[in-house]
């Protein structure tokens, strides 16, 4: 088993994006973070009870730690004085991973990560309120049994997942969870903080080690501390109903169904993954899919397989009542251009192995000079992610050097009907839910991008391989000039590789719902 040690000397010996063996590597990331858990949790089980769901609650907190502690690390961005720092609490993982640069935790990790910070002196640390308040200790769970009445699904809002929810709800096998009892206002008690930290056995650990510790008890979102009591009686009143659960993201953004995971995880039943962003299995991939991989029974994806649980399924946002061979459409002749730039995270954790803003925003800017110096008789519109800030992009970019350039709104979901009034679609990234929407629509596109702005999942090189050779995949200005030439007309070499991308990461089906309902049928049997 790899060691935290281990793991942090990885990043004195290459730049994670460009590391050669990075299978080797992630693996390294995952083991490692679960010794820094079992560490961190036995330490947290002192002041709080020996609850061994603390631990499960706790791993995902850990693996964004990692990530983000691993950023400011190997980057070498450090706060030459020790200042103190008001630290926000966080009630949720997605709003510790929102953590940015030059934010209050990024100063925090920027002057933990100083070879010069003393851990003897923490007086300068924000350890949270010292209001008196008290935390309630956490018990050990009783036994209940393996076997219930129902398969619980929790939705994350897709219409389409909703029909599937009320198929299984027709044939009595789920239980559709609304709203679960909520937790108090995100809020740090001081006291439990201090004593975690030093509840934790420290002989023989290094200073990044320390800083790293340091760092997640700061930083874990209150429900793994100060609520983990409350979330757990939560968790097990709902568990009791459940024989098996069907979850999509909302570990990142709900508290109260990531306690619930740790309780089915703690109690041995299925816990089925549903694959929710387009970039999963393509890429890189990011904490949170690293995380998942340590509850999940089973995962239900777009059409790849990576560890042995992963289920090849219909895609349930693009499956439609009706299946359809991939059948390319005629796109106007407009001399209108639509790029397409991916989400750009300031987010530290987007600095790991994934590009970094810096190299993010450099990718782009490499892309719009190509498509430029390429299409200078075309009105070019660029539609960004919603995530991103328009007026950030616009300064980032430097996008005032181009005349035939202007941004354009657009929302989730209309991507496909959007692109149909545009003569040609282009993407500064490879991998999205985009793509896969827009092959669904039978919408040709190109995708503009150096190579080395990204990293591919080995089980999937094949497919990028064939969009590279096809030029579908664009890595200079001569290559897509070549597409204006033919005024971006697709051709039979084009046309099979996008049949190709288009079964490996599409994945319609007309039989979906009887897929999705056979599946979690057979994970209640298991």
């Amino acid at each position: 088993m790899a060691s935290l040690k281990q793991f942090l000397t990885l990043f004195d010996l290459a730049e994670a994006a460009n590391y050669p063996e990075i299978s080797e590597y992630l693996d390294c990331i995952k083991q490692s973070s679960f010794e820094l858990n079992d560490w961190l949790t036995q330490g947290l089980q002192q002041v709080l009870g020996d609850d061994p769901r603390l631990g499960i609650m706790l791993h995902p907190a850990v693996v964004l730690a990692v990530t983000q502690f691993a950023v400011a690390r190997h980057t070498q961005i450090k706060q030459s004085t020790l200042e103190p720092i008001t630290l926000p609490s966080f009630s949720s993982l997605k709003e510790m991973e929102a953590v940015r640069l030059n934010e209050p935790h990024h100063k925090l990790l920027s002057q933990l990560i100083n070879p010069d910070f003393d851990f003897s002196q923490l007086n300068a640390v924000d350890w949270g309120e010292h209001d008196g308040t008290n935390y309630t200790a956490v018990t050990h769970p009783a036994p209940i049994s393996t076997q219930s009445s129902a398969v619980t699904q929790v939705t994350y809002g897709m219409p389409v997942l909703k029909r599937l929810a009320f198929s299984l709800i027709s044939r009595g096998q789920v239980k559709f969870l609304r709203k679960l009892p909520a937790l108090p206002q995100a809020k740090r008690h001081a006291v439990l903080r201090e004593q975690w930290f030093a509840s934790l056995d420290k002989t023989g650990r290094s200073h990044d080690e320390l800083a790293l510790a340091l760092y997640v008890v700061l930083t874990a979102p209150c429900y793994m501390a100060e609520y983990a009591a409350q979330a757990l009686v939560n968790a097990r009143y709902f568990n009791q109903k459940l024989n098996a659960l069907a979850t999509g993201p909302e570990m990142i953004r709900k508290p109260e169904i990531a306690a619930l995971i740790a309780d089915v995880k703690y109690t041995e039943k299925p816990i089925f993954g549903i694959q929710h962003g387009g970039n999963a299995g393509q890429i890189d991939p990011r904490w949170n899919e690293i995380a998942e991989e340590c509850f999940v029974s089973h995962f239900g994806t777009w059409g790849y397989t990576i560890a042995e649980h992963d289920e090849v399924m219909p895609n349930l946002k693009l499956s439609t009542v009706f299946s359809k061979p991939l059948s390319l459409v005629s796109m106007p002749s407009n001399d209108k251009v639509l790029v397409v730039v991916q989400y750009i995270s300031n987010q530290i954790q987007h600095g790991f192995h994934s590009p970094s803003f810096t190299r993010q925003t450099g990718s782009v800017k490499s892309a719009l000079k190509m498509i430029g110096d390429a299409c200078p008789g075309y009105k070019i519109h660029i539609r960004s992610h919603p995530l991103n800030n328009k007026q950030d992009l616009i300064d980032n970019l430097d996008l005032a050097q181009y005349s035939n350039i202007e941004f354009v709104e657009g929302s989730r979901g209309t991507i496909a009907e959007d692109a149909k009034h545009y003569q040609a679609v282009l993407f500064t990234t490879p991998s999205g839910t985009g793509h896969s929407e827009c092959l669904d629509a039978g919408i040709p596109f190109l995708v503009v991008c150096e190579r080395n702005d990204v990293w591919l999942r080995p089980q999937n090189q094949d497919v990028y391989q064939q969009l590279l050779d096809s030029k579908i995949w664009v890595t200079s200005t001569d290559q897509l000039s070549e597409h204006v030439a033919k005024a971006f007309l697709p051709s039979d070499t084009s046309t099979s590789s996008y049949q190709t991308f288009y079964q490996r990461f599409v994945g319609v089906s007309s039989g979906y719902l009887s897929r999705w309902i056979a599946a979690f049928a057979k994970i209640q049997t298991k």
